[in-house]
């Protein structure tokens, strides 16, 4: 079922039960009992009759939900208003909220190895955000942002545990190093936010408000509040009242950012933030694997030298204990109230805090050498690269189409149009236009989807478009087993094993091929963002190259149809003459070469929405394919 709602977020940041026990709340249960639904200071179930009078009150909620969509979003404080002089003697709210966000939580491991753990990794700027052009002024903002750090699906731990077994089963060991996986229990949870993930979404609502106040305005208006989406499952769900609390916190609790619309997971449901709707659809494990086996080959001949015992051992092993040290480090941070940079009772942030590195960090080099292709992280954090290009990624034939329907709302929302889109967006969905800050929140995989299906990462003249993928190729693999997403469901992510040599070699090669500039720790971190802002250029901008010049060399063929004559075509040049686009992910500004910007990163939204071919036309096309499993094949769990 899709549904929308009107939830406020919680004063305190939502995560996971078995993520609680790493709060500290002090001597107030009633805190507590926001995160600890087992705490005694929750009023236990009471018989139905007793709860009889509630029924009145449900029988309100249509008015109520009415009035929150109508009526002005009251603050929870009685105080005034923060004024940008209060947060700083020497510096802006917006640099008070960005420093916060580019200290890196202190987790008691090198830097270098907490970004090589790639889409694992704890939020990080890419880059340093810069101001739009002399001239120009952000008019409309969209944020596309995955949920904060949680605990390993079940697919994930159940490999993990399975690689623990091998080596518990293998002692006693030849280094007593080793000898703590004897006594060594994994102790974590499923899929849910962990507190540093509630931290950094948190810290991402305060950089948004900071930023961009100047859209929402120094009065309430219903249409300058940002419109909120996000994905059914828990952990995004729980981002994005987190990411709420953190803009309110931002605004000195003057704006209450609500969740507006959550949308279904299930089989079957549309859904633009999730990537599971695509039945024949496949990742291709083949490149990955082939790189893996001689990337973590040395880091298993120093394993099985330690634990001889460990004949079953593998590859694939090594690479699930290098995740498990990332899950179980991110799950040792402990945050500090105290840090907020606003009122206590608003939240923390996760440049407060403190964390210890697992103990089977130990077992692998204690740090990250990007030259050196014998280290272990290296390789794990370009395994990880090769995995989402195979998947999701433009190797994947069925990969880019998976984000077309994001992108189709996208270019609705920056054009003021109705959504054009035939593959995952829910047109029964409640989808404003008009506003000037969207915010929705998503899991990896869908996001990879989106940056393949925009362009974004690789580039275009190497001949690996997205817009001119071709069935077959190096690029685009069989699709030969099933990968677990990050996303509502999972499926088993089977072992790939090569028919022969020659097999693998020529994985190996695909994977070589991979751009270096598709890089997952720069995409999809925790808490990763895309950022799209429309700009408002005067007369005084001087683009950076003259490709962005609107009045250009841009064909207009491709928008002729049936109904339409040459002379209104051209009339359509002159309908955003001031009107600009430019993207950033995780703070780094992306060049869009595809579009003609130059320097700056600048196109305009004409050239913007015309270079979008592949998600309005092609990947239209593609998305039939997503249906169309071969013959005698049933679907499972939503896959051929």
């Amino acid at each position: 079922m899709t549904y929308t709602t009107d939830r406020q977020p919680s004063p305190c940041l939502k995560t996971s039960k078995e993520a609680s026990t790493h709060f500290h709340h002090g001597d107030d249960p009633e805190r507590a009992s926001l995160l600890d639904p087992t705490s005694p200071a929750r009023p236990s179930r009471r018989p139905f009759r007793a709860r009889a009078p509630l029924l009145a009150i449900l029988l309100l909620i249509p008015l109520a939900l009415w009035g929150a969509r109508h009526l002005p979003h009251l603050p929870r404080s009685s105080r005034p208003p923060v004024q940008l002089a209060d947060m700083a003697k020497n510096a802006s709210l917006q640099d008070e909220w960005e420093a916060i966000q580019n200290e890196t939580a202190s987790l008691g491991i090198a830097r270098g190895v907490q970004r090589s753990w790639s889409n694992y990794s704890p939020y990080y700027p890419a880059g340093s955000y810069e101001s739009p052009p002399e001239g120009c002024v952000v008019d409309q903002v969209h944020l596309l942002q995955r949920h904060g750090a949680r605990f390993p699906t079940s697919g994930s731990e159940g490999r993990i545990l399975q690689a623990l077994g091998k080596l518990k089963a293998a002692a006693p060991y030849e280094d007593p190093a080793f000898a703590f996986l004897e006594r060594f229990r994994w102790m974590l949870g499923q899929a849910d936010l962990i507190p540093l993930g509630a931290a950094q979404s948190f810290d991402a609502g305060g950089v948004h408000y900071s930023r961009y106040a100047h859209l929402v305005g120094p009065e309430y208006n219903a249409d300058q509040m940002p419109f909120v989406r996000a994905s059914d499952a828990s952990r995004v769900v729980d981002s994005a009242h987190n990411w709420s609390a953190g803009f309110a916190a931002a605004s000195g609790n003057r704006w209450h950012p609500l969740l507006s619309v959550i949308i279904d997971e299930n089989v079957g449901a549309n859904n633009t933030l999730d990537d599971n709707w695509c039945p024949a659809h496949n990742a291709d494990r083949g490149p990955e694997t082939a790189f893996l086996i001689r990337g973590l080959s040395a880091a298993l001949e120093r394993i099985h030298r330690i634990a001889p015992k460990a004949t079953t051992f593998d590859t694939d092993d090594v690479r699930e204990l290098l995740g498990a040290c990332a899950f179980d480090t991110l799950a040792r941070w402990v945050p500090d109230p105290s840090s907020s940079p606003s009122a206590p009772e608003d939240g923390y942030s996760s440049s407060g805090g403190h964390g210890s590195p697992s103990p089977l960090c130990a077992l692998f080099s204690p740090s990250f050498e990007s030259d050196d292709e014998s280290n272990e992280w290296a390789s794990y954090a370009r395994a990880a690269d090769i995995e989402k290009w195979f998947d999701v990624g433009p190797g994947n034939k069925l990969g880019p189409v998976q984000g077309v329907g994001y992108i189709a709302e996208l270019l609705a929302r920056l054009t003021d149009k109705p959504v054009e889109d035939g593959t995952s967006t829910d047109a029964g969905l409640y989808f404003p236009l008009g506003r000037r800050m969207y915010v929705d929140f998503s899991h990896e995989g869908a996001m990879n989807a989106v940056y393949a299906a925009m362009g974004l990462f690789y580039d275009a003249e190497e001949g690996v478009a997205v817009s001119g993928l071709k069935d077959g190729g190096i690029w685009a693999g069989e699709g030969e087993g099933e990968g677990e997403e990050d996303g509502g469901a999972e499926v088993a992510k089977k072992k790939h094993k090569h028919k022969n040599k020659e097999a693998e070699k020529k994985d190996r090669k695909r994977a070589s091929k991979v751009p270096e500039t598709w890089r997952a720790r720069d995409m999809v971190p925790f808490s990763g963002r895309m950022v799209v802002e429309r700009l408002k250029c005067d007369a005084s901008y001087a683009p950076s190259s003259p490709s962005n010049d609107d009045m250009g060399d841009l064909d207009f063929e491709d928008e002729l149809d049936s109904n339409s004559d040459l002379d209104a075509v051209k009339k359509k040049k002159d309908k955003y003459p001031d009107t600009y686009v430019r993207v950033l992910v995780d703070d780094a500004l992306q060049p869009l070469a595809f579009c003609g910007a130059g320097e700056d990163g600048v196109c305009s939204l004409k050239k913007f929405v015309k270079s979008q071919k592949f998600a309005r036309k092609t990947g239209q096309k593609r998305w039939e394919k997503c249906f169309a499993c071969k013959s005698g094949i049933k679907k499972r769990k939503n896959k051929c």
